[in-house]
Formats: structure tokens, sequence, C-alpha cells
């Protein structure tokens, strides 16, 4: 007994710090997650995540999006199936830190179970369909790192890290070269998973029509 309760308490501790809220103990572990990072506009996107199939499990996270873009680069259990509400935009990752096989689901609705997607352990949220945005991925398949513009930028720091795009929405040029030189292309709403895909070896300025 003296074991288990050592090992609740020190779960307890590594959740406060990872910034979960847990639920009574005696029930389903329910972990909650806010976004809170960079504001793109009111969508109102929840989605809640479930350690097992058919909305069952031991546990769930609940992902409220608001005004904000949502990453979590480890998630706390594999997730077996989602309920998603509103306007959201997931990409669902086998590996932690966005890594591995990427899946995009971006309807709303209930997925009982997510057997097709392998082991789900990482998660992020793109702005909602239709937003002119253009988001930027550090390797093929839109893995690692992201960067997100919501307007023309003339010098991206970041673009030698950049791999594969993808177009929210807008009508968008990229640009071989900064302040929109040398080699250009127009990109609309579609998934590019490499620069060859868009006959670009580098985008370093975009800018939004």
């Amino acid at each position: 007994m003296a074991v288990k309760f050592f090992v609740a308490t020190l779960i307890g501790v590594l959740l406060v710090e990872t910034g979960f809220v847990r639920a009574d103990p005696l029930s389903t572990k329910v972990f909650t997650e806010v976004a809170e990072t960079q504001e793109f506009g009111v969508c109102g996107c929840e989605a809640i995540v479930y350690s097992g199939p058919d909305f069952y499990g031991r546990f769930e996270l609940h992902i409220f999006q608001q005004n904000a873009w949502f990453e979590k680069n480890f998630l706390p259990f594999t997730a077996e199936s989602i309920k998603m509400r509103g306007k959201c935009f997931f990409i669902f990752y086998e590996e932690a830190n966005f890594l591995g096989t990427a899946h995009i689901l971006k309807i709303a609705g209930d997925y009982p179970s997510l057997t097709n997607f392998g082991n789900v352990v990482s998660a992020r949220a793109l702005p909602p369909e239709g937003t002119n945005a253009i988001v930027f991925f550090e390797h093929s398949n839109y893995g690692g790192r992201m960067g997100v513009l919501y307007s023309s930028e003339d010098y991206l720091y970041y673009y030698s890290f950049i791999s594969s795009v993808i177009v929210i929405g807008g009508s968008w040029t990229v640009y071989k070269g900064w302040f929109y030189s040398e080699y250009a292309v127009r990109l609309y709403d579609r998934y590019y998973p490499t620069l060859s895909a868009i006959g670009m070896s580098k985008i370093v300025s975009a800018k939004s029509w």
C-alpha cells in the first residue's frame, strides 16, 4: 500500500509540473490543455482524446483551442479514439516531438478508432481551414518544428529548416530569395509534403495576396 501511495503521489507531482489538471483519482483521469500561444482569431475547437477505443479508457485529454495554435510534443498516453467539435485542424504523429508518420484530421466528428494512425503519441492543432495562413515545417511530411505566417514576410530567418508546407487558406507566393526575389511559385489551399513537390529547393520569403 505504501508503494502504491508513493507511485500515485509521484504521478500527481508529474502532472502538476507538466501543466495538466487531473480529476477525481477514483474516476477517469482527465487532463486539460488550453492553447495559449499565437493568436489567429476565435475558432472554438474542442478535442477530447481517449486512451481507449470507442471513447473509453482510463485517461482523457481535453484540448480547448480558442485563439491559438496548439502543440503537444508528447501526449500523456497513446491516443486510441477522439471526438472533435468546432473548427479543428489536427495533425497526429506516431512518434514524439512531431516525428514519424503524420495523420491529418480536420473534420469535426467522432472517431471511435485510430487504429490506422498507429501509435499516436504527439499532436498539434493548426489554424482552422480557411484562415489566411501558411505553415512551414522542419521536415518533409509535416514533421518537426513549424512556423505559421498570417501575412507577408520578406525574410524567413528559419528558411534553412523549411522542408514541407501546408497552405491553410488564402493565396500565397513563395520565393527562393529574400525580399520576394528570385524564383517564385504561387500556392493555393493544398498540402505540399516536400519542397520538390512545388519545384523549390528553399523558401526564403513569402507573400500573401
